[in-house]
């Protein structure tokens, strides 16, 4: 059961680490075997899927996405939690 201050704790460090452009402590916050699903990944070359699979992908393309956009921040406005859940909104 996540709790709303667990919640909070996650989002705040999920922001941290995006404003700071850390990749090591973005991909901290998620499982080794964790999928991402987005238009953007075939766009920009990297799957003709558009999922990649695990933090050593989706690293290479977060990674190229900070390169890309170095003043990229975050500002989260709200934070939701349910029992097995964190939605952010920012």
């Amino acid at each position: 059961m996540i709790t709303p201050e667990q919640a909070q704790n996650l989002a705040t460090r999920w922001v941290g680490a995006w404003n700071a452009h850390d990749l090591d402590a973005i991909l901290a916050l998620y499982t080794d075997d964790f999928e991402m699903t987005s238009p953007y990944i075939v766009e920009r070359g990297f799957d003709p899927s558009g999922t990649l699979k695990g933090k050593a992908a989706v690293g290479r393309y977060w990674g190229s996405a900070l390169t890309k956009a170095p003043d990229l921040r975050f500002e989260p406005i709200r934070v939701l939690a349910s029992p097995e859940s964190v939605a952010l909104y920012y």
